[in-house]
């Protein structure tokens, strides 16, 4: 091989090189912004998941919240019984945020309260300090079957017999609901035998 000639192969050979090392760096540099650009994303995530209401004796009714991510205020509202009530919150020893109204709620247990967290809209049942709760049933429109349109939640265990006024999201007004058990021996007219204990609408 003439001089010349290897001179041209060494210069072809360092382009190539270069080439190599400018893509290379390139490749390095972006694989780095990426690196840097998805925690910075994750870490942005943010949200806040309703997780339910509760009775806690001495305190009024607890509205817990799973939080993700940072947010420069957690003040909020909840309505319930036609009445709308502020909300004040703090994190407990579960890490959730927990909020109460300054009323207690404990009046509204059994009923549906819907509200707001951080402009995050929440909506469930407030369940009592204790299982006592039953579904409600109610003729279905325009169809002879039965639907279950909630919980009633109270203090004691239902006995045959015993009655309630619910609200019916569909009728828009309260109704009277009679509990029964089973065996279907307490069932006033037209009711039927819809499981463990409930309070559906008595016909008699």
């Amino acid at each position: 091989m003439g001089l010349s000639r290897y001179i041209l192969f060494i210069l072809k050979e360092e382009k190539m090189r270069s080439k190599f090392l400018v893509l290379a760096s390139i490749v390095t540099i972006l694989a780095m912004a990426f690196m840097a650009v998805t925690p910075a994303a994750a870490a942005g995530e943010k949200s806040i998941t309703f997780l339910g209401a509760y009775l806690v004796d001495g305190k009024g009714v607890v509205f817990e919240f799973k939080v993700i991510g940072e947010f420069s205020d957690l003040s909020g509202f909840v309505k319930v019984g036609g009445q709308q009530f502020s909300l004040s919150c703090h994190f407990n020893s579960k890490g959730n945020l927990a909020c109460t109204a300054n009323h207690g709620l404990s009046q509204f247990v059994g009923q549906i309260a819907q509200g707001s967290i951080a402009g995050h809209d929440f909506s469930g049942l407030i369940r009592g300090v204790t299982t006592n709760c039953y579904s409600v049933f109610d003729i279905k429109f325009g169809d002879p079957g039965w639907e279950n349109i909630g919980s009633y939640c109270q203090n004691s265990p239902a006995q045959p017999g015993d009655q309630i006024y619910y609200y019916n999201p569909n009728r828009l007004f309260e109704t009277l609901y009679q509990y029964s058990n089973t065996d279907g021996s307490d069932v006033c007219l037209g009711a039927q035998n819809l499981g463990n204990g409930y309070y559906h609408i008595c016909f008699n």
